[in-house]
Protein backbone atom coordinates (compact mmCIF):
# COMPACT_ATOMS: atom_id res chain seq x y z
CA UNK A 1 0.00 0.00 0.00
CA UNK A 2 1.56 2.85 -1.19
CA UNK A 3 -0.57 6.59 -1.11
CA UNK A 4 -3.78 4.67 -1.07
CA UNK A 5 -2.98 2.35 -3.97
CA UNK A 6 -2.45 -1.81 -3.98
CA UNK A 7 1.57 -2.55 -5.88
CA UNK A 8 2.71 -5.34 -6.37
CA UNK A 9 6.17 -6.76 -8.13
CA UNK A 10 7.50 -9.89 -8.96
CA UNK A 11 8.64 -11.35 -12.58
CA UNK A 12 5.70 -9.79 -14.16
CA UNK A 13 5.28 -9.32 -18.10
CA UNK A 14 1.41 -7.84 -18.08
CA UNK A 15 2.25 -5.70 -21.84
CA UNK A 16 4.86 -3.99 -23.13
CA UNK A 17 4.70 -0.89 -19.97
CA UNK A 18 3.70 -3.30 -16.95
CA UNK A 19 7.06 -4.83 -16.83
CA UNK A 20 7.97 -6.23 -13.06
CA UNK A 21 6.12 -3.73 -10.71
CA UNK A 22 2.39 -2.19 -11.39
CA UNK A 23 -0.47 -0.88 -9.27
CA UNK A 24 -4.28 -1.31 -9.60
CA UNK A 25 -6.70 1.95 -10.43
CA UNK A 26 -9.71 -0.20 -9.12
CA UNK A 27 -10.33 -1.12 -12.89
CA UNK A 28 -7.16 -2.19 -13.87
CA UNK A 29 -3.51 -2.93 -13.27
CA UNK A 30 -1.52 0.15 -14.18
CA UNK A 31 2.34 0.39 -15.31
CA UNK A 32 4.53 2.94 -13.21
CA UNK A 33 6.52 4.97 -15.64
CA UNK A 34 8.25 2.32 -18.20
CA UNK A 35 8.37 0.14 -15.29
CA UNK A 36 11.36 -1.84 -14.57
CA UNK A 37 13.51 -4.17 -15.85
CA UNK A 38 16.56 -5.90 -17.65
CA UNK A 39 14.14 -7.78 -20.35
CA UNK A 40 12.56 -11.19 -19.11
CA UNK A 41 14.85 -11.40 -16.47
CA UNK A 42 14.08 -9.22 -14.41
CA UNK A 43 12.20 -9.08 -11.10
CA UNK A 44 10.99 -7.56 -7.80
CA UNK A 45 11.78 -8.69 -4.41
CA UNK A 46 10.53 -6.22 -2.44
CA UNK A 47 8.55 -2.71 -1.83
CA UNK A 48 9.45 -0.72 1.60
CA UNK A 49 8.04 3.30 2.17
CA UNK A 50 10.41 5.17 3.18
CA UNK A 51 10.91 9.08 3.69
CA UNK A 52 7.40 9.43 1.53
CA UNK A 53 8.71 7.43 -1.59
CA UNK A 54 8.49 3.54 -2.38
CA UNK A 55 11.50 1.89 -2.73
CA UNK A 56 11.35 -1.28 -4.66
CA UNK A 57 14.36 -3.59 -4.43
CA UNK A 58 14.96 -6.97 -6.10
CA UNK A 59 17.01 -7.75 -9.99
CA UNK A 60 16.97 -5.52 -12.68
CA UNK A 61 19.00 -2.72 -14.82
CA UNK A 62 19.10 0.45 -16.28
CA UNK A 63 16.47 -0.08 -18.86
CA UNK A 64 14.08 2.49 -20.98
CA UNK A 65 14.99 5.35 -18.77
CA UNK A 66 13.78 3.51 -15.26
CA UNK A 67 16.75 3.15 -12.65
CA UNK A 68 18.54 0.18 -12.06
CA UNK A 69 21.21 -1.09 -10.03
CA UNK A 70 18.89 -3.57 -7.90
CA UNK A 71 17.14 -0.46 -6.02
CA UNK A 72 14.89 2.08 -7.45
CA UNK A 73 12.45 4.84 -5.98
CA UNK A 74 8.90 5.91 -7.16
CA UNK A 75 7.72 9.28 -5.87
CA UNK A 76 3.86 8.33 -6.88
CA UNK A 77 4.84 10.22 -10.65
CA UNK A 78 8.46 9.28 -11.50
CA UNK A 79 11.40 6.69 -11.10
CA UNK A 80 14.27 7.87 -9.07
CA UNK A 81 17.84 6.40 -8.25
CA UNK A 82 19.03 5.40 -5.15
CA UNK A 83 22.23 6.47 -5.03
CA UNK A 84 24.41 4.30 -7.41
CA UNK A 85 22.50 1.58 -6.30
CA UNK A 86 23.53 -1.87 -4.65
CA UNK A 87 25.70 -4.28 -6.57
CA UNK A 88 26.56 -5.32 -10.29
CA UNK A 89 25.07 -6.97 -12.61
CA UNK A 90 24.98 -10.40 -11.31
CA UNK A 91 23.91 -9.36 -7.60
CA UNK A 92 20.29 -8.62 -5.93
CA UNK A 93 18.83 -7.38 -2.89
CA UNK A 94 16.61 -9.48 -1.33
CA UNK A 95 15.07 -7.82 1.34
CA UNK A 96 13.80 -3.83 2.61
CA UNK A 97 13.33 -3.11 6.37
CA UNK A 98 13.00 0.33 7.99
CA UNK A 99 14.45 0.50 11.22
CA UNK A 100 14.88 3.21 13.28
CA UNK A 101 15.02 5.97 10.62
CA UNK A 102 16.81 4.25 8.10
CA UNK A 103 16.33 1.61 5.29
CA UNK A 104 18.36 -1.55 5.34
CA UNK A 105 19.15 -3.80 1.98
CA UNK A 106 19.71 -7.10 1.99
CA UNK A 107 20.62 -9.64 -0.58
CA UNK A 108 23.45 -11.07 -2.48
CA UNK A 109 25.30 -7.67 -3.57
CA UNK A 110 29.19 -6.90 -3.06
CA UNK A 111 29.22 -3.49 -3.24
CA UNK A 112 28.08 -0.03 -2.54
CA UNK A 113 28.62 2.97 -3.82
CA UNK A 114 32.82 1.58 -3.98
CA UNK A 115 32.81 0.25 -0.70
CA UNK A 116 32.71 -3.50 0.05
CA UNK A 117 28.88 -4.59 1.72
CA UNK A 118 28.72 -8.02 1.75
CA UNK A 119 25.09 -8.17 0.98
CA UNK A 120 24.02 -5.58 3.52
CA UNK A 121 24.04 -1.54 2.95
CA UNK A 122 22.00 1.08 4.93
CA UNK A 123 20.57 4.15 2.98
CA UNK A 124 20.08 6.97 5.28
CA UNK A 125 17.81 9.16 2.82
CA UNK A 126 20.86 11.10 1.00
CA UNK A 127 23.54 8.17 0.59
CA UNK A 128 24.74 4.27 0.94
CA UNK A 129 26.60 2.86 4.20
CA UNK A 130 28.22 -0.37 4.59
CA UNK A 131 28.14 -2.09 8.30
CA UNK A 132 31.55 -3.15 8.50
CA UNK A 133 30.41 -6.34 8.76
CA UNK A 134 31.98 -9.60 7.08
CA UNK A 135 29.52 -12.26 5.66
CA UNK A 136 30.71 -15.42 3.74
CA UNK A 137 27.71 -15.70 1.89
CA UNK A 138 23.97 -14.38 1.31
CA UNK A 139 21.46 -12.53 3.67
CA UNK A 140 17.93 -13.10 2.37
CA UNK A 141 16.20 -11.71 5.18
CA UNK A 142 16.09 -8.71 7.35
CA UNK A 143 13.62 -8.73 10.71
CA UNK A 144 12.86 -6.63 13.88
CA UNK A 145 12.53 -8.40 17.21
CA UNK A 146 11.93 -6.62 20.68
CA UNK A 147 13.76 -3.45 19.22
CA UNK A 148 16.38 -5.60 18.15
CA UNK A 149 17.55 -6.27 14.08
CA UNK A 150 17.80 -9.69 13.16
CA UNK A 151 19.22 -11.20 9.59
CA UNK A 152 18.88 -14.67 7.61
CA UNK A 153 20.56 -16.23 5.17
CA UNK A 154 23.36 -18.88 3.49
CA UNK A 155 26.00 -17.53 5.88
CA UNK A 156 28.03 -19.81 8.06
CA UNK A 157 31.04 -16.87 9.33
CA UNK A 158 30.61 -13.44 9.98
CA UNK A 159 34.02 -11.63 10.47
CA UNK A 160 36.04 -14.58 11.39
CA UNK A 161 33.32 -15.34 13.81
CA UNK A 162 31.37 -19.04 13.30
CA UNK A 163 27.92 -17.75 13.37
CA UNK A 164 25.34 -20.32 11.24
CA UNK A 165 22.02 -18.61 9.01
CA UNK A 166 20.78 -16.66 12.16
CA UNK A 167 22.40 -13.21 13.30
CA UNK A 168 21.52 -10.45 15.77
Amino acid sequence: NYQGDLYTGGNLNLGDSLKEIVKWDGTHWVSLGAGLGGGGSAWVNDMEVYQGQLYVAGYFHEWNGSPGHNIARWDGTKWDRVGDGLGDQYGQVMDLLVFKNRLYAVGNFDNVGGAIANGMAVWDGTEWCTLGYQFDNTIARIGIHQNELYIVGGFWTLDTDTIKHLAK
